[in-house]
């Protein structure tokens, strides 16, 4: 996962907020050409907080989620094994409520650390790179457009309409469905996440 220098701008990717989806889109309306000029990414392509990025002047934009999906789409990915930094009791658990009961206590509140910290708003990690163009995923190409727009970047402008309208799509590796389904999740989850993330609800306008 990476974060790109755009000709005006550099976009930050956060985990698991759409960004193999942006990623996808910027190659489509060119404002990505060149990878190895373009890329900025770490050896084991991990993704990068806004003080490790370039110093170059130029605005930063990313997109956060919805909290409750975010975790929900933590919780899914952690339940792989393979590459899973839960426990082997959390492996065990048989629902994302079950998870959020037991083992909440002790992962809530991490999304917020790590979107401050990507937007470089974190104070023990100080940067001169702030993000504050800042786009929510849940719409997604609209939210692209405008921020670039705002920004002066250029880009395909027939692409975009097409991304936006959803005659171009990408395949389900390149693409990232922002859903958020309330009945799939307890009131109990949905308040708790919200009591530990509430700077993300209040900086960002989500409801519960």
């Amino acid at each position: 996962m990476s974060n790109y220098l755009l000709s005006h701008c550099n976009f930050i990717h956060i985990p698991k907020c759409g960004g193999t989806a942006v990623q996808s889109a910027l190659w489509k309306l060119k404002t990505v050409t060149d990878k190895a000029a373009q890329e900025i990414t770490t050896p084991h392509h991990g993704h990068l907080f806004a003080s490790q990025m370039p110093e170059n002047g130029k605005p930063f934009f990313s997109f956060v989620r919805n909290p409750v999906s975010w975790w929900m789409s933590f919780y899914h990915w952690n339940m792989n094994p393979a590459h899973s930094r839960f426990s082997t009791d959390e492996l065990t658990t048989t629902s994302f409520d079950e998870w959020i009961r037991d083992y909440g206590p002790f992962w809530l509140g991490f999304y917020t650390k790590l979107v401050r910290r990507y937007l470089g708003k974190d104070t023990l990690f100080p940067s001169a790179n702030k993000v504050e163009i800042i786009g929510r995923t849940e719409h997604m190409y609209t939210d692209l457009r405008t921020m670039l727009n705002v920004i002066g970047q250029p880009y395909d402008v027939a692409v975009m309409n097409d991304l936006i309208s959803g005659k171009l799509k990408f395949d389900s590796r390149r693409s990232n469905t922002q859903t958020y389904d309330r009945k799939a999740v307890s009131m109990e989850s949905r308040e708790l996440i919200k009591k530990c993330e509430f700077y993300m609800y209040e900086t960002f306008g989500y409801k519960l």
